[in-house]
């Protein structure tokens, strides 16, 4: 395996922790800044407030989907996206050393800003693909919709079936991910996720308990270095639009292992 061109980490991911600092009363904005030795304009950002436990308050926002209200994707249940946004906060931008925040209007239940002066605590995990640059991917059975950092290892995903017949799926990394995370954007349904540590297909629920399936072939069917296999379950493939965040080892910079 040969090693990463990457000299320093925090040009392509950065986790950052904040305090909440909106007001109490009405609807904010805030940029966050990070602070690593390179700036870093994040692609996708998943960000946890770590002091209130919050139904849904596990956020995801990429730049493939774009910034503002109706964009959140909420990582511990099944809802839609956007769930809950204009009254408990989103990203509003992706900036090129951070990204902004609108606190929501519902005092109680802030899922990015809550509380002026030192409020709860939050933490953002951010990686780099291509700075919201897309281009159309045609390595798989249908077309798919990428951006990628080929030095990172990682890249966004979007894709629509048209029906539940297994297939495969562009991914753009040039070597076979190790690790996906799928959603999806249409209708109300589970998260799904491959690990190259449970073998070649299969897969498991992130915003459930259920052991990992490494024999169905509902889910994942395989990956190889140009595309990644979906099954016959809606929560993969179907009639609907899809997002997929995957990530392959680059030696020195990234690893994904079993315990």
């Amino acid at each position: 395996m040969a090693y990463t061109n990457i000299d320093d980490a925090s040009a392509h991911y950065q986790g950052l922790g904040y305090r909440g600092d909106a007001s109490s009363t009405t609807s904010a904005d805030r940029n966050l800044t990070n602070t690593g030795n390179s700036d870093l304009q994040p692609d996708l950002i998943w960000l946890f407030n770590r002091d209130t436990q919050l139904t849904g308050g596990q956020k995801i926002f990429d730049s493939t989907r774009g910034a503002g209200s109706g964009k959140s994707l909420s990582t511990s249940i099944n809802n839609l996206e956007g769930y809950q946004d204009a009254a408990y906060g989103y990203v509003n931008s992706f900036n090129s050393d951070g990204f902004g925040v609108r606190a929501g209007t519902d005092s109680n239940r802030w899922f990015v800003d809550r509380g002026a002066g030192g409020g709860d605590k939050y933490a953002a995990f951010q990686w780099k693909a291509n700075g919201g640059t897309t281009s159309t991917n045609t390595d798989g059975d249908i077309n798919s919709t990428v951006q990628v950092n080929s030095d990172a290892g990682f890249s966004i995903v979007k894709y629509t079936a048209t029906n539940t017949t297994a297939r495969s799926i562009g991914h753009g990394l040039g070597a076979a991910p190790q690790f996906i995370i799928t959603r999806n954007l249409g209708k109300t349904e589970d998260w799904i996720v491959f690990h190259s540590g449970n073998g070649s297909v299969g897969g498991t629920i992130l915003n459930s308990t259920a052991a990992y399936n490494s024999t169905s072939t509902a889910y994942y069917t395989g990956v190889t270095s140009s595309t990644f296999g979906v099954g016959t379950d809606l929560s993969v493939n179907g009639n609907y639009t899809y997002i997929s965040y995957c990530w392959t080892e680059k030696q020195g910079f990234s690893r994904f292992g079993t315990y």
